[in-house]
């Protein structure tokens, strides 16, 4: 857990200043500023963190298991199918992540029926992967680009 915890805080610090601090704020800022703006920016965002956790929200644990629930609808189909299909495709992938997540939404707060007595993930995922595969077969496969890049044995080589 406190490793989890330490490694959302260095990215939403890394998010911060790269995202917004460098390219909104001060788009002429040089890396060394940004290095030295990382720890004071960390650290008052776990001071942030920690004052939170001293008053978490009483519904806490249930916010952490819809999160977590909604994270497995939306990301667990395109990203098994994504590792061992050559076949699969931006497009097959969005429509699993839309169709994963508003089916987990619909049967988890308005439909509880459509999960047939199951928890609602399991009826999400099976929409997550129908919405995949489907999508994905009616649409274009993937270059020979892409295929080679992530498949083939020649990997692609790219100016640099």
């Amino acid at each position: 857990m406190q490793s989890t915890v330490a490694s959302m805080l260095i990215l939403l610090s890394g998010s911060l200043l790269m995202d917004v601090y460098a390219k909104v704020i001060r788009p002429d800022v040089s890396l060394e500023k940004i290095g030295t703006l990382a720890r004071p920016v960390t650290l008052i965002l776990g001071i942030i963190a920690f004052l939170l956790a001293l008053f978490p929200p009483k519904a806490l644990e249930w916010i952490v298991y819809f999160a977590v629930a909604g994270l497995e609808s939306s990301f667990f189909v395109p990203l098994l199918a994504g590792l061992y299909w050559r076949r699969a495709n931006v497009q097959g992938a969005i429509a699993g992540m839309v169709g994963g997540l508003g089916a987990y939404i619909i049967i988890a707060g308005y439909l509880k029926n459509l999960s047939f007595g199951m928890h609602p993930v399991v009826m999400s995922l099976a929409i997550s992967a129908i919405s995949y595969f489907v999508v994905t077969l009616v649409t274009p496969p993937p270059s020979e680009t892409v295929l080679r890049l992530y498949w083939g044995k020649d990997p692609i080589v790219t100016d640099q």
